[in-house]
């Protein structure tokens, strides 16, 4: 986008247009064509491009990122600064300064290493007006004081107390050394803020075209002293810009040539004066507190909530110092059992609740039992159960819990603790469904004669998934083709998953084998942290069981299952998504589709996470979406090769 020199991309793209929609709502528009035109007829200078300039930058940041910058400074650059410049004060910038915690991590190092004498200023940019008025607030959630070292937060940081003691306030000290400005970087030059002696502009140029990245920081080159810093994210590079800046270490870049520099202590304006902020549109109001605000009047991202119950204080504390590592998560409590945990949500209600099986006077699934029909707030089971109590999971799951998660140890936790943190992000965002809705189970009494055996069914689901699985197949009746699914599943869990199935259906479910043939009344199902292929053998499919890396980041990955349907089988195949995060098996449908295949999709309500559906939907790959409650009578009327039901036809 040229008003700011955003450069989107695909994926990034998608995320724009769920914020647009929300604007098109505010402002009674009924499609994105209609605000292009509604756009196209205002001037440069109305208020709307401001919104629409907030709607698309991305404000996710932390305190004290990428420390190995501030140990650079004080090591190395401000030693040598002091010997140079005794009668002046150090300036910096820092643009795109975001919702402040760059600037102020900054004042409170410099605030430290001048002993609180005034020798610096700090100026703070940003081209979104709302994540300004936040920074200005200094105003942050308690969680985030772990990412600010403890000799800082003494002069640094005061916490609130009664209501706000989930909030902190950078002190006035520290907020008086920062000078929060409105300033868009495509709009050069930079000339009327006087020269830096540093310029932190840090995970910037990853969304901005490389001709972009050039003139800023030739803009930046002709607003800095010699000997300055450039300081950019660890993730970008300037490799292939044309520009003086020379590389002075690991994203460090320094202006040794005295050409065109300005001096500090010569051009630098008492105030530094930029472009007044612009005020935003009524609809997206900008909140000003100059005191510890409400968290409702600083809060520009609402965090997910998030109260562990278990009763091992070593997996209290590897969860904790996980989720705080999670810009998109807040830990509110701990509890050791599920009664202190009962206390605290009276307190404090969570977005989720992760939650152990076996704890002292009351186990997880009885806690369940007793909550969910009060207060259905997602639960995610995080268990170290083996395969033989893996009924206890599964018992929870049928109560409403989201999702599952095995105890992850210490060495574990780098590999698999951003898919935990995922599952627990969208199971706060997911639905708990308590009791499923159901047809009569007419399916179930019919004869599968006359079902067409020739045709293999392939089911593929993640979140929500055992309990869908188990919805369809137990509506099902014996005579059915061959069914082979991929539910993400842990490998303790998969063959548990498939006795109890077999137990509950008329037809042999069990765990698939490399090698097996594919045969009517028999489902198979993937084995956890394997993947699963279909390949012919002779007039008929066989499974090929291999140890490929994952796909999509799934180890058994329903695309794997689905581009193999797709390449061997094509039309004589149906192919169905159900509930489950991410976009695994989306791709794989499509292929299914145009091969011939017939293809269906669970719908957003009656999933428990509307993601792989969504996307299956989204690239075109399915042809029928139906709730829960009906994926087993569409199956059924679409093997039915004599239709002999009238009520099948509705479904149809």
């Amino acid at each position: 986008m040229r008003l700011c020199g955003i450069h989107l991309k695909p994926i990034k793209k998608d995320l724009l247009k769920t914020r647009l929609l929300r604007r098109l709502n505010d402002l009674g528009l009924g499609s994105l064509a209609e605000y292009r035109t509604y756009l196209s007829h205002l001037p440069s200078t109305n208020e709307e491009w401001q919104v629409l300039i907030n709607v698309m930058t991305t404000n996710k940041t932390d305190f004290f990122r990428e420390s190995s910058h501030l140990q650079f400074l004080l090591e190395r650059y401000l030693p040598e600064w002091e010997k140079r410049q005794l009668n002046r004060r150090l300036r910096i910038w820092s643009a795109a300064s975001s919702t402040g915690e760059e600037p102020y991590s900054l004042a409170m190092v410099l605030d430290s290493y001048f002993k609180g004498a005034d020798r610096f200023e700090i100026c703070a940019s940003d081209v979104d007006t709302e994540v300004l008025a936040h920074a200005k607030n200094g105003v942050y959630s308690l969680d985030r004081l772990q990412g600010i070292p403890a000799q800082y937060q003494f002069r640094g940081i005061t916490r609130g107390s009664g209501e706000l003691r989930r909030w902190f306030k950078i002190k006035k000290e520290i907020q008086s050394k920062v000078q929060f400005q409105y300033r868009n970087l495509v709009e050069t030059p930079y000339s009327d803020m006087g020269a830096f002696d540093i310029i932190f502009c840090r995970n910037v140029f990853i969304y901005f075209a490389s001709d972009l990245i050039e003139k800023v920081i030739n803009e930046f080159y002709e607003v800095s002293a010699t000997g300055s810093l450039l300081v950019i994210g660890h993730s970008e590079t300037l490799q292939n810009t044309k520009s003086q800046w020379e590389y002075g270490g690991a994203s460090i870049f320094t202006k040794s040539s005295a050409k065109h520099a300005l001096s500090p202590s010569r051009s630098a304006p008492t105030k530094v004066l930029m472009h007044p902020t612009p005020a935003p549109h009524k609809p997206i109001p900008v909140t000003r507190v100059s005191s510890l605000a409400s968290p409702a009047a600083v809060s520009v991202h609402a965090k997910k909530k998030v109260l562990i119950v278990d009763d091992s204080k070593t997996i209290r504390d590897l969860l904790e110092r996980l989720f705080r590592q999670d810009s998109e998560l807040e830990v509110i409590g701990k509890a050791t059992n599920p009664i202190e945990a009962w206390e605290m949500i009276k307190g404090e209600r969570p977005d989720v609740i992760t939650l152990d099986i076996h704890m002292p006077e009351m186990d997880g699934v009885t806690f369940l039992e007793t909550l969910l029909p009060k207060d259905p707030i997602p639960v995610v089971m995080i268990t170290s159960i083996s395969q033989e109590e893996s009924g206890h999971v599964f018992r929870a799951l049928e109560l409403g819990a989201v999702d599952y998660i095995q105890k992850p140890s210490l060495p574990e936790l780098n590999s698999i603790g951003p898919m935990i943190c995922e599952k627990v992000r969208q199971a706060a965002t997911g639905k708990v469904l308590h009791k499923q809705k159901k047809l009569s189970p007419i399916t179930r009494s019919l004869s599968g004669q006359g079902l067409d055996q020739s045709t293999i069914v392939a089911i593929g689901s993640s979140t929500g998934g055992t309990e869908a699985l188990k919805h369809v197949l137990t509506e099902l009746p014996k005579g059915i083709p061959p069914i082979v699914i991929v539910q993400h599943i842990p490998p303790v869990f998969s063959a548990a998953f498939a006795n109890r199935l077999n137990q509950l259906c008329p037809f042999e479910v069990k765990e698939a084998r490399s090698g097996d043939i594919l045969l009517p009344d028999q489902v198979l199902i993937a084995p956890g942290a394997k993947q699963l292929s279909l390949a012919p053998s002779g007039n008929t499919y066989c499974v090929k069981i291999t140890d490929d890396p994952p796909v999509n980041r799934h180890k058994p990955s329903v695309d794997v299952l689905f581009d193999s349907v797709a390449k061997h089988i094509g039309k004589k195949a149906i192919g169905i998504i159900l509930t489950g995060m991410g976009a695994d098996g989306a791709k794989g449908l499509l292929k299914m589709r145009e091969a011939g295949a017939r293809t269906a999709a669970q719908d957003e309500e009656s999933c428990v996470v509307f993601g792989m559906p969504k996307e299956a939907i989204r690239l075109g790959a399915v042809e029928e979406i139906r709730p829960l409650n009906e994926i087993a009578a569409l199956l059924y009327s679409w093997l039915d090769r004599d239709k002999r039901l009238s009520w099948v036809k509705k479904y149809a």
